[in-house]
């Protein structure tokens, strides 16, 4: 926020307030409020207005105040203070990415192309250029936004690449480890996974330390994330192995295949190409092979497969092998908490197009709601997001619509950020306290030069169907705005041959008559371009609204 000195604004005596009103123009008139400190004393009273671009109004005002000495804070160390939230904001320079604060304002200015989550270290990625950086809480660079990737903190260290490869990053940027690799992990129990290529051997994993050290050196064919103390690695074809932390082996298989540590049980096949089956961790045969697949136990209960010939018939077992649901889904889903999603196709026949979920306890095999969801998250604290065909909300244990808001309308997920809830729906973002009231939404509205603005507008006559085009406000040219938002609207999308390809860009050139001197030498640049993503198709504004102000142009 950029803070606007009102000390002289105003001519003031003693116990007089100042207090200020700041709007911005949205395209149609001064609409918008921008929230603002608490009146202040004339000597220190002050406007914070937003950094992106735009026309902002300032109305101050005096009059007699009951301020308390001591009592004026600084609010922006408070807003620094407070949970920090990624957001978009749509802008004529395009989408870029800042932060909000519990209130909704803007704290850390729209100035990178994404932004991910503060993470309990206090650091955030972000992105800019196609570059990854680091920022800290104020928004003050950490890291430069140098790296091709930067990951998540574990444990104190981020994994990071740039040209060269892979290496360990702490959390002052500092490359820890003495060389790049083709692949690492983060750390999990002190202990990074890495490839590299082994002269005469070909791809080897190993193990790093959380200073960057060669602790289990690259000598595996495969071999996975530590858990427990141990992990499961490939010796060589038809040998696997349980090792401890410093590459110690634990215990040894013999079997084409041993698939990860579940809870003290491991799927394996006794025969090449054959059915799977669990063993112990000692190598003893729990549960004979059985199952065309079979996943690692987690609370008790694990999902396999009983179908034939690729076909899906997931069903869930104990440990014990007996079924707590019967294979007869097109998939199943652990949620965490004991709860399971069951998924049947939406139409036998083309099960490839989709499927819908119920929710059913993972102890006792009974559907809790039978009510189709389209889409389901983990539980976390006893609430699950979760959308079907209308809305996107949390449910409760039960399977059904929890208490906690908000509903909102449109396909996505919610998602607990600090005090808040986020919520990514239909492609879009928002906020909204603990009570379901929205305190921060992406913004439609891109103001240009007054009094235009292009606004955007959505259109979801499906489910699978989601267009967002842009709709251009204060060309006072009647004709020539039916003309130009006639034609964006009408824009229709070709089913693709592809999913994820682009369809078909369209490119829209408006002309009109300038705001100041109602000359025709204004020029209004658009383009949109349809994708489809999977089964839902969208339709945006790829380039920018340019508004271009020119020598004057003949009418004819």
């Amino acid at each position: 926020m950029l803070k606007i000195d009102l000390s002289g604004s105003l001519k003031a005596g003693k116990n007089v307030g100042i207090s200020a009103e700041v709007w911005k123009w949205d395209g149609t008139g001064w609409n918008s409020r921008i929230p603002q400190p608490e009146t202040r004393y004339a000597e220190s009273a002050y406007a914070v207005v937003p950094s992106e671009p735009g026309w902002y109004r300032i109305d101050v005002r005096a009059g007699e105040t009951s301020i308390i000495e001591g009592s004026d804070t600084n609010d922006d160390a408070g807003l620094r203070a407070a949970s920090l939230h990624p957001a978009p904001f749509n802008l004529k320079e395009g989408k870029l990415w800042g932060y909000i604060g519990d209130n909704g304002r803007t704290v850390i200015e729209p100035r990178y192309d994404y932004a991910e989550e503060f993470q309990d270290n206090g650091l955030a990625v972000i992105q800019r250029k196609d570059g990854s950086g680091l920022i800290n809480t104020a928004g003050k660079e950490v890291v430069k936004p140098m790296y091709a990737y930067i990951g998540p903190f574990e444990e104190g260290r981020a994994v990071a690449s740039d040209s060269r490869g892979y290496f360990l990053m702490d959390e002052k940027g500092k490359p820890l480890t003495g060389r790049r690799y083709d692949y690492l992990n983060s750390l999990h129990e002190g202990r990074a996974l890495f490839n590299t290529q082994a002269e005469g051997q070909g791809l080897k994993y190993g193990y790093l330390d959380r200073n960057g050290r060669e602790a289990i050196p690259a000598k595996f064919e495969d071999a996975n994330d530590f858990r427990d103390g141990k992990t499961l690695v490939k010796l060589h074809a038809g040998e696997f192995a349980l090792i401890g932390k410093n590459g110690e082996v634990l215990h040894t298989y013999s079997y084409p295949f041993v698939g990860n540590p579940g809870e003290g049980l491991l799927a394996y096949q006794a025969e090449e190409n054959g059915r799977y089956g669990y063993i112990d961790e000692e190598g003893n045969t729990v549960i004979s092979p059985q199952f065309t697949s079979a996943m690692p136990f987690s609370e008790g209960r694990a999902v396999v497969n009983m179908a034939e010939n690729y076909e899906n018939a997931y069903g869930l077992i104990d440990k014990s092998g007996k079924f707590v649901i019967q294979p007869q889904y097109e998939y199943i889903q652990q949620l965490g908490e004991n709860r399971v999603a069951l998924g049947t196709p939406i139409n036998p026949a083309e099960a490839y197009k989709g499927v819908v979920y119920t929710i059913a306890d993972a102890v006792t095999g009974r559907i809790l709601n039978t009510h189709p969801l389209r889409g389901v998250n983990n539980y976390s604290e006893g609430l699950a997001s979760v959308y079907d065909e209308n809305e996107t909300y949390f449910i409760d244990r039960s399977g059904s619509r929890a208490a906690q808001p908000p509903v909102v309308p449109g396909a996505g997920t919610l998602s607990f950020s600090g005090r808040l809830i986020r919520a990514d729906v239909d492609q879009r973002t928002a906020y909204y306290d603990r009570n379901g009231r929205q305190v921060w939404r992406q913004n439609t509205l891109i103001p240009l030069r007054p009094p235009y603005a292009v606004e955007e507008r959505k259109f979801k006559p499906d489910f699978n169907y989601l267009v967002y085009y842009p709709y251009v406000m204060g060309i006072s040219d009647s004709r020539i705005s039916a003309q130009v938002n006639d034609r964006l609207k009408n824009f229709r999308l070709p089913m693709p041959p592809v999913p994820g390809a682009v369809i078909e860009t369209t490119a829209i050139r408006a002309i009109f008559p300038c705001p100041s001197s109602g000359r025709i030498c204004c020029s209004l640049s658009l383009a949109v371009t349809a994708t489809r993503s999977g089964p839902r198709t969208e339709c945006r504004p790829v380039f920018l609204p340019q508004l271009i102000c020119g020598p004057e142009r003949s009418t004819n």
